[in-house]
């Protein structure tokens, strides 16, 4: 695969996110499974963007506050994943995966401050002209692109450095891995309880959530 097809697809999943389309490609687990396709491993992207879904399930993108953007991140995650191999690189795509998603919403913070800059305003009482809204709107998706490009090769670069490095190191089995990712899934999809209405019966839903953990634990 040619790299920069991922700084490309990063930049699409980054649009998605937001600023155009919100087709739901750039949730982890579609967005990691693309990306899974696109290395020629697509059941390792669809585990890792799985896992990453869970994690994210609970940020809900409501008003003025910041959320994890997981588009970009995923991509950084799976193609980490991917250049390490085998148990450590799973453990190794999360962790890059999650820290990109904290970048990412970062980044979109700061490029919404620069983005107001180029709103439309009615200057020496002309009114706003339609050219205007078309330069905010072009300005806006290709910066966006451009963030979600960057925040993706960069991302790929620091995977770059440490796959070598820690190639060899990780201690677990993979049942042992994937257990240790589950879990930290399931502690995040926790979140969604104190969302849900107080009085209800979350202690069913906690003892559900149990069942299917022993279950998944002495099937693997």
């Amino acid at each position: 695969m040619e790299w920069w097809l991922l700084p490309l697809l990063g930049g699409l999943l980054a649009l998605d996110q937001t600023s155009f389309g919100q087709f739901m490609v750039s949730r982890p687990l579609v967005g990691g499974t693309v990306v899974g396709w696109v290395l020629g491993e697509p059941m390792l992207g669809f585990l890792l963007g799985g896992i990453m879904e869970l994690c994210f399930l609970p940020a809900v993108p409501t008003g003025g506050g910041q959320v994890p953007e997981g588009g970009p991140a995923v991509g950084v995650g799976v193609w980490a994943a991917d250049s390490l191999e085998g148990e450590g690189g799973l453990a190794l795509g999360l962790a890059l995966g999650l820290l990109w998603a904290w970048l990412g919403s970062v980044s979109v913070h700061l490029l919404r401050g620069w983005n107001s800059r180029w709103v439309p305003v009615d200057g020496g009482g002309v009114g706003v002209r339609a050219g205007m809204v078309w330069r905010g709107q072009i300005v806006g998706l290709a910066s966006d692109f451009l963030r979600g490009g960057l925040l993706c090769a960069g991302g790929m670069g620091v995977a770059a450095v440490l796959a070598p490095l820690l190639r060899g190191s990780w201690p677990l089995g993979m049942s042992a891995t994937l257990a240790v990712l589950a879990m930290g899934g399931s502690l995040a999809v926790g979140g969604l309880l104190a969302l849900w209405e107080k009085g209800g019966k979350r202690w069913r839903v906690f003892l559900a959530g149990c069942g299917l953990g022993v279950a998944w634990g002495v099937l693997t």
